[in-house]
Formats: C-alpha cells, structure tokens, sequence
C-alpha cells in the first residue's frame, strides 16, 4: 500500500509539473497583437451594424487630423457584427486595439459575452456613473487592449460617446504612440545629444535612431529625416523629407515675438506667435533655390491650434501648411511652443515635413509620438 500510495504521489506531481511547463509554454507562445497603426476592430449587435447608429461611430473615428494637405482620419475604424466572430474568437488575437458595444437593456449576444468578461457588478456601476468605456490589457494576446463600451440603449449610447470620445481617442492614441516608440528609439542611442539639448535649451525629447544633425550646437538643435524613392531604372520618384528645429527665446526676443500680430490670423486663432517664430527660423535657414525664397506659413489656409500638457508642461499645439514659392512646394507643419516654467525661456519644436505623393498621416503620427516624449527633466539614469 505504501508503495502504491508513493507512486501515486510521484504520478501525481510529475503531471503538475507538465502542467506547469505547458502553463509556461503556453504563456510564452501568446500570440502579439497586430494590425496596422491606430487601427480599431468594433465589434457590436448585428441589428447596429451598418445603420445610422454605426456610421456616427464611424465618422467621428474617421474625422480628418487637423490640419494635413488632404484629409486624412484619425483612426482606421472597422466594424464587425458579433455573430461572425464569436464561433472564432482567434479573430480577438489579431487587434490591438478590440471594441465591443453592447447596450445592457437588451440580451443580444454581444451584451451578454460583455457581461461576462466585466461581471454584471462592473457592468452595473458603468451605468450608474455614465461611464462609457473601460479598457483591459492582454486579455486575448500580448500587446493588446480591449475597450468595452457600455450604455443602456442606443440614444444614451450616442450621448455618452459624443461627450467622452476625446477621452477615449487619446487613449487609444497613447497606447499606439507606445508602439511607435518602440519602432522609432534605440535603447542608449543619443544620449549623449538628448543630454546637450536638455543643458543648452532646457528641454529635450527622444531622438530616433534615423534622424541625422543638421545643426547641434549652442541654442539651435536640428534634425532631418531624408528618404529618396527611385524607380527600376534609378529615377527619382519621389522624396520624403522629415524635419524637426528646436530652439529658445528670451529677453527682448521673446517680448517681440509674444507680441507679434497678424491681420491674417486675428480672427482665426488666439495666438500669433508661433507662427511668427516659424516664419523667423525659416528667413534665416531654411529657403529654396536660394535665401529670397524661404519657407513660410502659408496663412490662406486653416490654421489649428489647441492647448494641452504634455507630461506636465502646458504646451501651444499649432498646426497648418507651409509653402515655398520657388521651387513651389510645400507640406504641413506640427509645431509646439511653451514657456519653460523654470527659466521662463519661450521654447519651440518646430516640426515640417515634405512628402508630395506620399501618405502624410503616419509621417504626422511619428511627430506625435516623439512629442509625447517631451520632458524638462534630467535624463533619468536608466536613461543614460
């Protein structure tokens, strides 16, 4: 009998133990996440799809970035009926960014997997606190992030969503901007650089492994990004090319430029004079042919602006189109200016691109994301 139960204990604890390695194996082999940037899969009632419910769902997803050369969305909205996928739930590996709606006073299958995955408590505080979204990670795959949007019906659904979706578009842009980092930086790759601009400008910002100096050297920090495409028998195609000017203003300087106006702007955004500095660094630097023909904010076209912070710095966001009269040419620009809130110093990162016959969206999302890595801090240690 000893025996036996002794053998039995060892049966016992060798299938635990591939039980465990499986567990292991498994967590190991989790399928990454995928699809294309700031791509969203909407996964809602099959009586929603394609009616007038979805297509306002769909059009503020599908809302332009301001301001590019042609109209380009936010996001890449799809959206799928429930009844397709849920016999083939692999489908959920496949996203990073998965959504489902579901509207809790009906039983449709969709409310009812959403129940299940949040627990009726969860579901029931949502509709008690107007809360339209909550967001998990990693539930189907690595890398992912799955956002259950909840409401009682359709009306309180499209009410809740036109006030909250700024909120939930800046989360599913931060959670893309993580994949762009990713994509951009080089672990250690110049520090060095990183650490001059934060002594000399009193800011600094992730540099991406493919940008190359133009300028590194007291107040001015200049990067460029050129990439030329030629066809089979080596003519030029086309070219893109990525800028981004960083510099500091104050005394008198920064006086002037704070008080510039422009009769063309006056009645379209609050502020001037960003746009003043850009035009100023361009006179200077950047021209076509030759310095008669600089670059300048082209001011006959929208114009954006918003205020925002970004890791605790209140920012000015500008947005437009510059121009250059000879060669023509011209692109878009994504600019920041704040004051530094130490040195009082008037910062800028001024961003340009050129990309005739180019998609200029993922070009404006790479700005974004090397923005968001904005800081007036030392580089940490684990930084160095």
């Amino acid at each position: 009998m000893r025996l036996i139960r002794k053998s039995s204990y060892f049966v016992v604890a060798a299938v635990l133990l591939m039980l465990s390695a499986c567990e292991e194996y498994n967590r190991e082999q989790t399928i990454v996440a995928g699809g294309k940037l700031d791509q969203v899969m909407m996964i809602m009632d099959d009586s929603l799809v394609k009616t007038p419910f979805s297509d306002s769902i769909a059009g503020a997803f599908f809302a332009p970035i301001p301001v590019l050369p042609q109209a380009e969305p936010q996001f890449l909205l799809n959206i799928r009926d429930f009844s397709r996928y849920q016999k083939a739930t692999s489908v959920f590996h496949k996203y990073r960014n998965l959504s489902f709606v579901a509207l809790a006073k009906g039983n449709a299958p969709v409310t009812r997997f959403v129940r299940k995955q949040l627990g009726d408590e969860k579901v029931k505080e949502m509709l008690a606190k107007k809360q339209l979204f909550v967001v998990k990670r990693n539930q189907f795959a690595r890398e992912q992030q799955v956002i259950y949007l909840v409401a009682a019906d359709r009306n309180s659904f499209l009410e809740l969503f036109e006030a909250q979706k700024e909120a939930l578009f800046e989360r599913i842009r931060k959670f893309e901007n993580q994949r762009l980092l990713k994509q951009l930086f080089v672990p250690g790759e110049y520090v060095l650089a990183e650490k001059r601009m934060q002594n000399d400008l009193g800011f600094h910002f992730r540099i991406p492994e493919d940008f190359q100096f133009i300028a590194d050297s007291g107040h001015v920090f200049w990067l460029r990004k050129e990439v030329i495409y030629q066809d089979r028998q080596g003519q030029q195609v086309k070219k893109v090319r990525e800028d981004i000017y960083s510099t500091r203003f104050s005394g008198e300087r920064k006086k002037a430029l704070l008080a510039t106006e422009d009769k063309y702007l006056a009645e379209r955004v609050a502020y001037t004079y960003p746009f003043s500095i850009m035009d100023s660094i361009a006179v200077k630097h950047i021209h076509g042919i030759s310095p008669e023909y600089p670059i300048y904010v082209d001011k006959a076209q929208p114009v954006y602006q918003q205020e925002r912070t970004i890791n605790g710095i209140k920012v000015l966001d500008s947005r437009g189109l510059w121009r250059c009269d000879n060669p023509f040419m011209g692109g878009f620009f994504y600019t920041l200016t704040f004051e530094h809130p130490r040195s009082g110093a008037l910062c800028v990162i001024y961003g340009f691109v050129y990309a005739a016959g180019s998609e200029k969206r993922p070009l404006f999302r790479k700005l974004d994301a090397i923005y968001e890595t904005l800081s007036i801090d030392p580089l940490k240690e684990k930084e160095k």
